[in-house]
Parts: structure tokens; sequence; C-alpha cells
């Protein structure tokens, strides 16, 4: 995890290095959105949030526990709630972050715990990573 939160850092315009949260917290929001959604997220997700709790990076938005606009970064579970609203083809998966702009969505499939890139406008599922640790490494050859 500490490759990925130094190459965000390294690449991006905001200083993410202190953007934390507590196992407490990211526990407390785990807990919300198994009650509100019905979903249960990975560990490795929720281990990431411990130590970089959201991100914005050359387009990418990585969702947080909690919406932070000074750092850009979004709530998670706000977005979620949103998007399901507005397109209920994306109620099994846990959107994680999107990518340039209105282009693509990054999921995770809580059944499969496999992490899925969707295409926003077709909902085309275009790219699947079987742990969360292939999906950051993807995400960072694209984006950093």
């Amino acid at each position: 995890m500490k490759k990925y939160i130094e190459k965000i850092n390294t690449s991006s315009y905001n200083d993410y290095f202190k953007n934390k949260s507590t196992s407490d917290e990211v526990k407390k929001n785990s807990t919300t959105v198994f009650e509100k959604l019905g979903i249960l997220l990975d560990e490795s997700y929720l281990n990431f949030l411990i130590q970089i709790n959201g991100f914005g990076l050359n387009g990418l938005n990585f969702y947080g526990t909690k919406k932070q606009s000074e750092l850009y970064v979004l709530g998670a579970l706000e977005e979620n709630e949103f998007w399901r609203a507005e397109l209920r083809r994306f109620d099994k998966y846990y959107i994680v972050g999107d990518g340039d702009g209105d282009m693509e969505f990054y999921c995770c499939d809580p059944l499969t715990k496999r992490y899925i890139v969707f295409d926003k406008a077709t909902d085309m599922k275009y790219d699947t990573f079987n742990s969360f640790q292939e999906f950051m490494d993807e995400l960072i050859k694209i984006y950093v």
C-alpha cells in the first residue's frame, strides 16, 4: 500500500500523506454501508482507506469515507446513494471511484470481491481485476 500512496502523492497537486482515516472511522463507515446498501466491503479496500482516505489524481476520483472539499475528495457512500438512484443497474456494485470526467466507474463486486471498470454511458464492463492490489496497480499505471 505504501508504494501506491507515495506514487499518488508525488503525482498529485494535493498532499494526501495526512489524509488518513482511523480504523474506527472506516469500521463505522463500513457498518453504515452495510446497513444502508446491504454491501460488505472488501478488507483490502478498507485497509487502504485507513492509509489514504480518498484522493484525486489526473482525472481519477477515488472516493473516501467522507467528502473533503479542500482535498477534492468525494464521499463514497453519498456517491453510491446518488448513482444508485440515477442508474439502478449499479445496485449490486459498490462504486469506489470514477475517472476521466464522466467516462468510467470503478466498482467493487461485493459477492466476488473483484474490482470492475464500467463505461458510464453504456454500462459496458471492460476490465475486471481479481484483487484490490491488481486493481490499484492498473489505476496507478493509467493515472500516474
